[in-house]
């Protein structure tokens, strides 16, 4: 009838009058100055549709019902199926439910590893422009520099032209002409993903030492480095890497490797065998480094849990950064669950540490791959970043 038109057109009237008003007039009411973030307004968008629809076919089938003793089940079942997202979310809260499905979707293992290869896309994307600033290594340590002055192993010079296959750095104070770096092509992150594939491995238990997560001397000629790539292995089909280990190379190896040999002592006791784990130097080939970390973030969304070794140079050292960057960067709230936290230090002040993380203050020995990572961690924002580990580090908490 006319009547029950016109009540369903003012209900609806209403309640999106009452959603703009929440949207838009309620934070200046309070004193904000601004509206809630655009996905904030996006999520109360939806809430205000479902439950207008909502109730607004519950209505129709009460109107029915009273006026002409007519029920109207599919009303009903319509309204209920739009109300009941909302009474999920007030009876679970949003944070946890949205978690919740993040989790069920975010879940399957490839799609994982196709988000991991997006953000190795960006990595391998960054572009060279002439006039840009190139750091050339120098043969001997210059002492007088302090450790983490860049110009303590690297001398600063200028990319003067580029060409197909690597461009020209011009660098005073060094050995007389132009400096040729080799630039490898951008690849797509389809390409990215089929190479972590084909080359990711993982390393036993039983045949990791503790002398593989010691400290790494910079200055040691590659030659007089271990290669512990041969004790790696390829994945058997339908396998999943256990653990990524996420460490600092400056921070204490024996206390890494006591707090890994609980984990594994733990995990067998659990699962009846010990775990399988992925560790750089290990399961990247030593003779071809720049083409593993290339897709170190498709090899960390490979494995089911990331272990946070946070010692006192954690926060410190930005491919640490870097890896927690791939972990948060899509799915923030799905980090909680994946990542395990094991600080080194027994009173955990690191994790204090990493509440007041600033990527800003984090380092590379190589002042190139700093403006690389740098460069793509600003893509999502520096301040976001920042924001969400964090937030992280304020929720994670350890398992031992």
């Amino acid at each position: 009838s006319t009547w029950f038109l016109w009540l369903r057109a003012t209900f609806y009237v209403l309640a999106f009058t009452a959603a703009a008003f929440k949207l838009f007039l309620w934070p200046l009411l309070q004193g904000r100055g601004h509206v809630d973030s655009s996905t904030l307004k996006f999520y109360y968008t939806i809430y205000a549709t479902l439950a207008t629809y909502g109730i607004g076919r519950i209505i129709e089938a009460a109107v029915a019902f009273t006026s002409a003793q007519c029920l109207l089940p599919h009303s009903i079942l319509r309204g209920a199926a739009h109300l009941m997202p909302l009474l999920m979310v007030a009876i679970v809260g949003r944070e946890k439910f949205f978690g919740f499905m993040g989790r069920r979707f975010n879940g399957n293992s490839h799609r994982a590893q196709h988000y991991g290869a997006v953000v190795a896309e960006l990595l391998t994307s960054v572009p060279v422009r002439e006039g840009n600033t190139w750091w050339l290594h120098k043969d001997t340590e210059d002492k007088k520099y302090l450790p983490r002055d860049p110009r303590r192993n690297w001398r600063k010079g200028t990319v003067i032209s580029i060409q197909p296959g690597g461009f020209s750095v011009s660098a005073p104070g060094g050995k007389p002409g132009q400096v040729w770096v080799p630039l490898a092509s951008a690849e797509q992150a389809e390409e990215l993903l089929r190479t972590a594939q084909r080359n990711l491995r993982c390393i036993e238990w039983s045949n990791f030492s503790r002398e593989m997560i010691q400290r790494q001397d910079h200055s040691c000629a590659s030659e007089q480095k271990p290669n512990y790539f041969s004790l790696s292995r390829s994945l058997q089909p339908g396998e999943a890497i256990d653990f990524f280990i996420s460490h600092s190379w400056q921070d204490d190896g024996r206390m890494k490797f006591e707090k890994l040999h609980e984990l594994a002592e733990s995990f067998l006791q659990r699962n009846g065998r010990y775990p399988t784990f992925w560790l750089d130097q290990v399961c990247i080939d030593q003779n071809s480094i720049t083409d593993g970390l290339k897709v170190l973030p498709v090899n960390l969304m490979a494995c089911t849990k990331v272990l946070v070794l946070s010692g006192p140079s954690y926060a410190e050292r930005l491919w640490c950064a870097w890896e927690l960057f791939v972990l948060l960067a899509f799915a923030p709230e799905d980090a909680l669950h994946r990542a395990i936290h094991l600080p080194l230090d027994a009173n955990d002040e690191t994790l204090g540490e990493l509440q007041d993380f600033d990527a800003r203050a984090a380092r590379c020995y190589d002042p190139n791959e700093q403006m690389r990572l740098m460069g793509v961690i600003r893509a999502l924002g520096v301040d976001e970043f920042n924001r969400r580990v964090c937030t992280w580090a304020a929720q994670v908490s350890s398992p031992m």
